[in-house]
């Protein structure tokens, strides 16, 4: 079903502004890809440890020809798949953080994409540009498709998997492309676990396409036999071959963080819904009004598959989301895809039925739904516009000059052992093996490795480890990185000398 937005003046001029302005802003996301994360926006430890952690089998494999460390942070085997596209990306550009990095922005790029050609074949390319324009210009999305972190990532694989299931172009064609969306939703969850939220909305696909019940069946069984066969599969050979790797993710991602009643749960739902305000207030409230007053009036609007689906999105991922008491900003990244497109779809709703309202006589009634459209836009990209202009350095400067004292001390940095739980992110940019101090298993892998040098914020802890294996700590220097936001602490690298 394609909405008639053809009474909306200039629209094809304004659909070439759109265009380009997306084009612009996809672009932008390649500028200054080493410069710092923007403060502000999370107060987890992500900017010190997760790059890392989600490409350090890629790393390892590429400095020393080893993916794994017994009783390290081994990311790669509940999910893998992340660590497998830093490998063919190292492998291009070399590593370095803007390599790790230029994965997350070329996957964004492609779940733009993606989600624009769904959202067209439903409501035509201006709420398709629309929708990019939102996805493109909201200032988290902007600052967290730069960091080489798996939401986003394993999200594209969904967006692509949806527009799989709704791609076929004759009716005998759709159990194969069920099939490819049935893959790519499995791609999803192995990139990041959270993207099993999306198996329900392939079964409602998958049911809907059916022109019997028969065959509703068949496309049903077909495609959720499938995407749990990869995923389950999956994660049967990984816990039979790396058991310990599994039970510490599970510990340390999810027991860590579980409910424990009911009614804790409860009480978080709405504490979880009210921090979905990170993807920007005026675009949730927009999102909700408009979608809320789209359904009342609009029988085809509540009728139209799309909508269903991406109302049906935003519930279940909420439900992945509450399975623990934990969710960090980057844990809502998902969600701006359903209320990107369901606003522009929602806003041009209102607008056509403004149009054929008795307002219309007041001319600018029918498209103050655009503008208010396109004052979120240029609220997110005012905020894009001043990061860009005054970009920081802080942590890639930092890490070159671990390298450059690691250099001139040992004379050579690559496979320079390296302990400490930011290890592996610096060592993203200048090639050393790094160690995470993971407390049950840090005195077997003193013992081993013997790591030469220490890197993180002061951990009495893990220094106390390494001088009661016989290691001498010194003090080489220090850095504000971040501003120091988490923990107050500099960075330090320390030099370990052992008897």
């Amino acid at each position: 079903m394609n909405l008639n937005i053809s009474a909306l003046r200039y629209q094809k001029t304004l659909s070439v502004i759109l265009l380009l302005t997306v084009v612009i802003f996809l672009f932008l996301r390649f500028v200054n890809l080493n410069a710092d994360f923007p403060l502000g926006i999370t107060w987890s430890g992500v900017l010190f440890t997760d790059e890392g952690w989600f490409a350090n089998a890629a790393l390892r494999h590429y400095i020393s020809g080893e993916w794994y460390i017994s009783g390290d942070v081994n990311h790669a085997i509940p999910m893998p798949l992340g660590h497998v596209l830093h490998r063919f990306t190292f492998s291009i550009f070399g590593i370095g953080l803007s390599s790790v990095r230029i994965t997350a922005v070329v996957l964004f790029n492609v779940l733009v994409v993606a989600t624009a050609l769904l959202v067209r074949r439903h409501f035509g390319i201006f709420a398709a540009l629309l929708t990019a324009l939102l996805l493109v210009t909201n200032y988290v999305v902007f600052a967290y498709s730069r960091l080489a972190v798996m939401d986003l990532v394993g999200t594209s694989f969904v967006v692509c998997g949806l527009l799989a299931a709704r791609g076929y172009r004759n009716h005998g064609a759709r159990l194969p492309y069920l099939l490819l969306a049935s893959v790519l939703i499995g791609a999803g969850a192995l990139t990041k676990n959270t993207m099993v939220f999306a198996v329900p909305l392939l079964g409602y696909l998958a049911w809907r396409q059916g022109r019997s019940n028969r065959e509703s069946l068949i496309f049903l069984f077909s495609s959720i036999i499938l995407v749990l066969s990869l995923i389950g599969g999956y994660q049967i050979v990984a816990r039979t071959l790396f058991p310990e790797d599994i039970a510490y993710f599970e510990q340390t991602t999810l027991y860590a963080a579980i409910h424990h009643s009911f009614v804790d749960w409860l009480f978080y739902i709405p504490r979880l819904i009210y921090h979905m305000k990170i993807l920007g207030i005026d675009l949730i409230v927009l999102t909700v009004l408009s979608t809320a007053i789209a359904l009342i009036i609009s029988d085809r609007y509540r009728r139209n598959l799309l909508i269903h689906i991406f109302i049906g999105y935003i519930a279940f991922y909420l439900v992945v989301l509450s399975s623990k008491a934990y969710s960090p900003p980057r844990y809502y990244l998902p969600l701006i895809v359903p209320f990107a497109a369901l606003c522009a779809m929602s806003c041009l709703e209102l607008r056509e039925w403004l149009y054929k309202s008795r307002l219309r006589s007041f001319s600018i009634v029918p498209i103050l739904p655009m503008i208010i459209v396109f004052g979120v836009s240029l609220h997110g990209s005012g905020k894009i516009a001043s990061y860009l202009s005054a970009p920081r350095y802080s942590f890639y400067q930092m890490a070159q000059e671990v390298g450059g004292i690691i250099k001139k001390r040992e004379g050579i940095v690559s496979k320079v052992v390296l302990l400490g739980s930011m290890a592996d992110s610096v060592s993203i940019e200048i090639g050393t093996f790094p160690i995470n101090p993971i407390k049950d298993t840090l005195d077997l892998k003193l013992k081993k490795y013997h790591p030469q040098y220490l890197i993180g914020h002061r951990d009495e802890v893990v220094l106390e480890t390494v001088k009661s294996n016989g290691g001498h700590v010194a003090e080489l220097a220090s850095w504000d990185v971040y501003s120091n936001y988490y923990n107050g602490k500099r960075v330090q690298l320390m030099h370990v000398s052992w008897n």
